[in-house]
């Protein structure tokens, strides 16, 4: 599992977190890539208060 996003959880965590997260709808996963692509854009282009404010958003979803 070495280089992998997963490489510092143990197995028992990581099957505890599949089953709350497999369970999640689709949509949940969406709007969080879709903020965070924002607000990487924002970021990008200058507006680091919006970029800020949509990063947080991302973070609470």
């Amino acid at each position: 599992m070495s280089g992998t996003a997963t490489a510092g959880i143990t197995g028992r965590a990581l099957g505890a977190l599949k089953s709350p997260v497999a369970s999640l709808p689709r949509s949940c996963f969406a709007v969080v890539m879709a903020s965070g692509i924002v607000s990487v854009g924002a970021y990008h282009l200058g507006f680091h208060g919006p970029a800020t404010v949509v990063m947080g958003f991302a973070l609470a979803v």
